[in-house]
């Protein structure tokens, strides 16, 4: 099958180049927005190589060559892919975030945040229904979901640990999720091909950029004082 990939946009998606940036002013205390989008390019680049790489992989397996370094290099890889595919989706929610409260600010003359209040997957779901960020993100939730419960159970599940598969027709993201590591409770398989996960990030992706269009422009900033 094709090699899914993450879709970057811009004239040349195989590296940084100024069509794939934005520009997102704002005050200081918030960093360098624009340096964080450049290294969230850099980071969806540094996925689609790994994504290749764990295809060219898998395809030697299914060929039969199989041996211990091949297999946990391939495991470790997709541990990556979900590690870097959930980092871009906790930071595009933290700018979705930031991008509504500052067009509040502007329309309404209130306070500035000083604190990103839905940063991550997880402050996005455990959010009110009517909140402007989940209304946005509905359609994404059942990605967001799983992507979330699989890079936590690659970080603190300790069976997880024991994992050692691969998928039949292509490489699956697969962990096995312990709540606190507590064997009294059940657990839980959590698995998805890497072509969904690409294809629904993909829609997450574009969704996140369509919200972002309406980023405050500079000239509505210099009003207030910000380049």
């Amino acid at each position: 099958m094709n090699t899914p990939q993450i879709d970057i946009g811009g004239q040349y998606s195989h590296c940084l180049h100024p069509s794939n940036f934005r520009h997102l002013p704002a005050p200081a205390k918030y960093g360098n927005l624009d340096t964080k989008w450049m290294l969230m390019v850099a980071s969806m680049i540094f996925l689609n190589t790994k994504i290749k790489d764990v295809y060219q992989l898998h395809e030697r397996w299914m060929g039969g060559d199989i041996n211990p370094t091949s297999g946990t290099t391939y495991i470790f890889y997709l541990e990556e892919i979900a590690y870097w595919i959930r980092r871009n989706c906790d930071n595009l929610i933290s700018l979705s975030y930031i991008c509504e409260r500052f067009k509040s600010f502007l329309r309404d003359q209130g306070e500035l945040p000083s604190k990103i209040g839905i940063d991550c997957i997880a402050g996005l779901l455990s959010s009110p229904e009517s909140h402007p960020l989940r209304r946005i993100y509905k359609s994404n939730e059942s990605l967001l979901l799983k992507i979330n419960n699989i890079s936590n159970a690659c970080k603190h599940s300790f069976v997880n640990s024991d994992l050692f598969v691969s998928g039949l027709h292509e490489p699956h993201l697969f962990a096995i999720a312990l709540d606190r590591n507590n064997f009294n409770k059940e657990v839980v398989p959590e698995f998805i091909s890497l072509s969904e996960v690409v294809s629904e990030f993909n829609k997450f992706l574009e969704v996140a950029n369509l919200h972002l269009d309406s980023w405050p422009k500079p000239s509505e900033w210099r009003k207030h004082g910000i380049d």
